[in-house]
């Protein structure tokens, strides 16, 4: 077994030659007796002392750096075996990702790389990316890697796992083959601590320079106090840090059985806000809510109906311009000409603004507003009709 270091290779033109052709790097053996030399070498690979391999794109910018403190060549196979291999991936002649592994193998001379063991590319910048696995499937003129054993990504606060990942380091697209499983944390991402949110999903893509995702259905979400989320699939920019739930969107706010069933909702995942302008109805417990539009506000524990709220119960109804609940002090709010109703007596209220509880049964308790009321008392005849209108059967006060 002969030991070279990769300098002094180069200039044992006798024995070996490394050249660079395209976006391979292969070693070919010289030798005055090219049949006999090819046998021995087949028997016997050359370890180096170190390796450095790299390619340029055919506009001469760099695009990828490959090092090994030490690898074996076997010239008849055109198979390099590089221990602790580790590189640099260019995007527009700059440093994007550093990539690292226990073991890499390079088959016929450059065209596939494989690494192996604690896998791991890192995306380097404002905005770091970590991507592991156990297996990396590299093919440099395509400018793909595909990660096929225990793939997952993190960032700062999110994990997503899947049973393959695909990178494109051109466009910066990473391909996640369902099912999909994000985790996120309120904070900073934790080992140690469970996620805030869980979301599955089946096959996603997400582009790192864009921000822009997608995830097709069923997208599941699952919250900390019980909060949960459907959509038929999802679009989206982490940049702007929203996404699109697509239609049908239902949503459950906490331990209550209150249930929103909506139209295409947008999520502020940040701020943690849900709104949309679709219409939307709502099973609060004992109360049915419908309207136009809506905002789930998640810090403030309140959902709005932006127009024509209505809310109804077997004995009470109310309609106004808007109305919002908040789900943890059980209020409800409601603005815009509020004229609430109870069937069990001829009593119409009028207001800008009306404030109502709901009682231990989930029955809507109207209060005093601070604004002028209206009120309308409508009297009836035995026959169970209105009186003539016209001659004052409406006292108003």
């Amino acid at each position: 077994m002969t030991i070279f270091d990769m300098k002094e290779l180069k200039f044992l033109r006798s024995r070996c030659i490394i050249a660079v052709i395209g976006s391979s790097c292969f070693l070919s053996a010289c030798a005055s007796n090219p049949s006999s030399q090819i046998k021995n070498q087949a028997s016997t690979p050359f370890v180096f002392r170190s390796l450095d391999l790299k390619q340029r794109r055919p506009n001469g910018i760099r695009d990828w750096e490959l090092t090994s403190p030490e690898a074996r060549y076997n010239t008849a196979a055109r198979t390099v075996r590089a221990r602790i291999p580790k590189g640099i991936l260019y995007f527009e002649d700059k440093p994007s990702f550093m990539i690292s592994a226990e073991h890499a193998t390079v088959l016929n001379d450059g065209e596939l790389v494989v690494l192996e063991g604690s896998v791991r590319l890192k995306r380097l910048g404002a905005e770091p990316l970590l991507i592991q696995g156990d297996r990396l499937i590299w093919r440099p003129a395509l400018s793909t890697m595909v990660i096929n054993q225990r793939p997952t990504a993190l960032n700062r606060n999110s994990k997503i796992i899947s049973s393959s990942l695909t990178f494109q380091q051109e466009s910066g697209q990473l391909l996640f083959k369902g099912p999909t499983t994000l985790l996120q944390w309120q904070n900073n991402y934790s080992s140690t601590i469970d996620p805030q949110t869980v979301i599955t999903a089946g096959n996603s893509r997400w582009n790192l320079n864009s921000g822009i995702i997608a995830a097709l259905g069923p997208i599941i979400a699952n919250q900390m106090n019980g909060r949960r989320l459907t959509a038929a699939s999802v679009q989206g920019n982490t940049k702007k840090n929203f996404i699109d739930l697509k239609a049908p969107v239902q949503f459950k706010l906490e331990e209550d059985d209150a249930v929103v069933d909506a139209g295409e909702t947008r999520w502020y995942f940040e701020r943690d806000q849900l709104s949309s302008k679709a219409p939307v109805s709502a099973s609060l417990p004992k109360s049915d809510v419908r309207g136009v539009g809506f905002v789930i506000d998640i810090p403030s524990h309140t959902f709005t109906i932006s127009n024509s709220c209505q809310v109804k119960q077997p004995d009470k109804n109310l309609r106004a311009q808007s109305c919002t609940w908040n789900w943890r002090d059980d209020l409800l709010t409601a603005a815009g000409n509020a004229n609430p109703k109870e069937s069990n007596a001829g009593q119409i209220k009028r207001a800008e603004q009306m404030e109502a509880g709901f009682n231990s049964n989930g029955s809507i308790q109207f209060s005093p507003s601070r604004n002028r009321v209206k009120t309308q008392i409508k009297f009836e005849d035995k026959n169970n009709k209105d009186v003539n209108q016209k001659n004052s059967s409406q006292v108003k006060f």
